[in-house]
């Protein structure tokens, strides 16, 4: 949830770091690509002394049709304790940095290469009680744009996002479902529901309204500290379907 709202860190505080690698692959893909593309993400989070505090940095790269997009991204964010209820607020600051291949573009008149860099920065907030957690953020507040010949080639999306679940617990299960709203020019929705089973084994489902898209996530705590994510997800709507995996360590 890190990824949409800054203010939220890993939820095991056992432990203080957590360092994940995560990589995606596309059986099929929309119009939008060329041939198929791979991305992978690299982030390292951590928790202050006090435990109230947490810190991420990151790398990821995104491959598309005419340019390759590489990101890097800082945060921090802070949660304090009134009687039970924790309040919690967050930044992450991003460079992004985009190469575009004028040679994949049939309409440029331009040849070789080109990077443009997008600075952006993320807010968010949180808020939980018991079981209940609420979150409202904003990615990419300020959603600048580059022009070519007067007209728009790359443009960050400014989207605000709103996150509700409650936790359950029963014995050693957790089921968690939650919702989460998000806005750009659209409104999208996404419902779905968490279980951890013995504090091991994960197993979620996620459908994404506006794509038709159907997610299904299974993890699990390895020896060593490590753990393991695989998810698959499909569309009937975009007809594509995906494989992500995320390798990560905490200690």
């Amino acid at each position: 949830m890190n990824y949409y709202n800054p203010s939220i860190s890993f939820s095991d505080t056992s432990r203080v770091y957590h360092a994940a690698f995560y990589t995606k692959y596309k059986f099929l893909t929309s119009s939008i690509y060329s041939e198929k593309p791979y991305d992978f993400y690299t982030s390292f989070q951590g928790l202050t002394q006090d435990g109230f505090g947490h810190f991420v940095a990151g790398f990821s790269y995104d491959g598309y049709s005419f340019f390759d997009r590489y990101l890097l991204f800082g945060g921090y964010g802070y949660k304090w304790n009134f009687n039970k209820h924790y309040l919690g607020i967050g930044a992450r600051l991003l460079f992004q940095f985009d190469v575009v291949n004028w040679n994949k573009l049939s309409v440029s008149h331009y040849v070789g290469q080109k990077m443009f860099v997008l600075p952006d920065f993320d807010i968010g907030l949180n808020y939980r009680w018991k079981g209940l957690k609420l979150g409202l953020s904003v990615k990419n507040v300020l959603a600048i744009g580059e022009r070519v010949d007067k007209t728009i080639l790359l443009k960050n999306r400014r989207t605000f996002f709103t996150n509700i679940s409650y936790d359950f617990l029963l014995s050693n299960i957790k089921i968690a479902p939650f919702i989460l709203f998000s806005y750009d020019s659209e409104l999208d929705l996404d419902i779905g529901v968490f279980t951890e089973w013995f504090n091991y084994a994960k197993v979620s489902y996620i459908f994404r309204a506006k794509e038709l898209r159907h997610i299904f996530i299974l993890g699990g705590e390895l020896p060593f500290g490590l753990c393991l994510d695989a998810a698959f997800d499909f569309s009937s709507l975009i007809c594509d379907k995906n494989i992500d995996i995320r390798l990560g360590y905490r200690f």
